[in-house]
């Protein structure tokens, strides 16, 4: 909830204020993304202390840019597509969002997989703490 939030409050705010999809979900995505890597590592897979920056991290990113790729690619089309429309205004915004968040939904099931199965394998896995 808060990575979504993050993630929407930034994304509307950027419309609003004029910056493009393109620039505002990928914003967005960074916004969200970070509260997420706290959370989601510390609660939905209870790793604590210095992630592992080759076995955890690098992967990570990977995944979740997989996920960026998608948000970012399916707001950029809905941008291209609403401009000759000339859908402007809170509409516009609100068929921007419809779509930021549509792409997590497509996507939310296969990045869990691979984040489960490849990021975080081996279960709960508590990592020590460095002194």
């Amino acid at each position: 909830m808060l990575a979504t939030a993050a993630s929407q409050v930034t994304l509307i705010g950027l419309l609003w204020w004029g910056a493009s999809p393109t620039a505002a979900s990928a914003v967005a995505f960074v916004a969200g993304a970070i509260p997420n890597w706290f959370v989601a590592r510390r609660w939905a897979w209870g790793r604590k202390g210095k992630p592992d920056v080759k076995r955890e991290l690098m992967p990570y990113l990977v995944v979740i840019g997989l996920g960026a790729a998608a948000s970012v690619g399916l707001t950029t089309l809905a941008g291209m597509i609403t401009e000759p429309l000339e859908i402007s205004g809170f509409t516009r915004i609100v068929v921007l969002d419809v779509a930021y968040l549509s792409s997590y939904a497509i996507v939310f099931a296969f990045k869990f997989a691979l984040l489960d199965r490849l990021v975080y394998r081996g279960g709960n896995v508590q990592v020590a703490a460095s002194r």
